[in-house]
């Protein structure tokens, strides 16, 4: 009951479609605009798409197709982004979920970030249907 009536609250509070960056990382995402510029365009992408634990789950072709950019490119910069600390990156079968550092960025109660639930948003894309 508790449970729910959180959720129901969040989803009338006017800051659900937020997303919040702890300042104390505001270097790092400096850094990462200025020297990749595409991992910095995928990491937006990521916060954008992300459900309320920081996970979403999609291929790179979509990251490549959604961004305009090609998969050896979304590769390397999954690659800067992983070896910096901004996503964890975890398997599925074949498939990646990207999880965002809780310590840059959160999009749901500060409490929340202690679990581990993954119903993470899956992204498809339209190309790779039958």
């Amino acid at each position: 009951e508790r449970e729910n009536s959180a959720l129901k609250k969040q989803k009338n509070s006017p800051f659900s479609n937020f997303y919040q960056f702890n300042r104390e990382h505001s270097k790092e995402m400096i850094w990462l605009a200025t020297n990749h510029p595409k991992a910095n365009a995928i990491i937006l992408f990521l916060l954008d798409q992300m459900d309320h634990y920081n996970a979403v789950m999609c291929s790179s072709k979509v990251i490549s197709e959604a961004l305009g950019i090609g998969r050896t490119t979304v590769s390397t910069s999954i690659k800067i982004l992983k070896e910096h600390g901004f996503i964890t990156v975890y398997k599925s079968g074949t498939s990646n979920i990207y999880a965002v550092n809780k310590q840059l960025a959160w999009s749901s109660w500060g409490s929340n970030h202690k679990y581990a639930k993954f119903d993470a948003r899956i992204i498809i894309s339209e190309k790779n249907a039958f």
